[in-house]
């Protein structure tokens, strides 16, 4: 049987496959990691004992495409398929495309940057220290209005700790990344497990599909089990990106929520791993320069500032010690 893929696919698509080779052009857009998704499902059908991923001219390497493309390929060696990524390019290599940093204690702290890299975590601790860490290299790298910093690092603990309580995935990846330029910081959560359909359908809220799970996750108060969590995650994220004027994409599944200002989309043909691994997809960008009103966004909750906290002494004070941000004082915008 004659399992190539015609040449003519290339120009519809920046990722395609010829027998047992899967070319990849294209990091920059979430299209790029479900076109991924579709092609090495595919290889896998037809039995191949490896595959070979090309990823020659790959420049732009954006998270929302890098870490769920990163997270398939772990999931896929995980089951056996003997996976040979080519000729990456230095960004790839960098942001450790093909085998991402395990966010223990001794990883982090032999690291000196921690954006534009491809994060596993796997437990409470290695969320708290790589949540720590990120904070620390995104107050370097931007300038940050007032509660953004608070509201990103609200953000992402909520996030990596749903992978965590409700994915039954044994891990999640994360990737954070800044676009000096226009003040945005963009995020990129990802897991490989149940998805929100699969983690609510034995819940009371009953979904009807995975477009109706995800609508369902940012509403106020929904979760699997209340015993283990509030169901705030989710609402939070979408209240506190709302309230940056941000953008906020929800992929879990088949089902897909795209959130920008006013402007809300649902799509329900997304490529998926296979019935048992729906997997999440959690893409969020925040704009530095704009103000988030925390304690508003969350209908007056006021989450505890655990930055600040982990400043303050046994008398009350906030102990800054210059030296551990030396190295982020360099230049007049990274002092400031």
């Amino acid at each position: 049987m004659n399992h190539k893929i015609l040449s003519s696919r290339r120009n519809e698509s920046d990722v395609w496959r010829e027998d047992n080779v899967i070319f990849i052009r294209g990091l920059t857009h979430p299209r790029h990691a479900s076109q991924f998704i579709k092609v090495i499902y595919h290889a896998r059908k037809c039995n191949y004992e490896s595959v070979i991923i090309n990823m020659n001219g790959v420049s732009g390497v954006f998270p929302n495409a890098c870490v769920p493309i990163a997270a398939a390929i772990q999931y896929y060696k995980d089951s056996s398929l003997n996976i040979l990524v080519e000729k990456q390019s230095y960004k790839l290599e960098n942001a450790h495309f093909n085998k991402p940093l395990l966010a223990t204690s001794d990883v982090l702290n032999a690291q000196k940057y921690f954006l534009s890299k491809i994060w596993e975590f796997n437990n409470d601790k290695m969320v708290f220290e790589l949540v720590s860490a990120l904070v620390k290299a995104i107050v370097e790298k931007v300038e940050c209005s007032a509660g953004v910093l608070q509201g990103f690092e609200w953000c992402l603990n909520e996030v990596m700790d749903n992978v965590l309580q409700h994915s039954r995935a044994s891990r999640g990846f994360v990737m954070v990344q800044v676009h000096a330029e226009s003040k945005r910081i963009a995020v990129c959560i990802t897991d490989t497990g149940i998805g929100i359909y699969g983690s609510l359908a034995d819940s009371k809220h009953k979904p009807k599909s995975a477009v109706d799970a995800i609508t369902l996750a940012v509403k106020e108060g929904v979760t699997r089990d209340s015993s283990i969590g509030q169901g705030n995650g989710l609402w939070g994220l979408f209240q506190i990106v709302k309230n940056n004027s941000g953008r906020l994409s929800i992929t879990s599944g088949q089902g897909s929520l795209f959130i920008r200002g006013d402007e809300t989309k649902t799509f329900d043909d997304i490529p998926y791993i296979d019935k048992n691994h729906k997997g999440t997809i959690v893409d969020f960008q925040i704009d530095a320069s704009q103000i988030i009103d925390i304690t508003n966004a969350l209908n007056g909750f006021k989450p505890v500032n655990l930055r600040l906290e982990s400043l303050e002494n046994d008398t009350g004070e906030h102990h800054i010690i210059v030296r551990e941000y030396a190295h982020g004082t360099g230049t007049r915008r990274a002092a400031e």
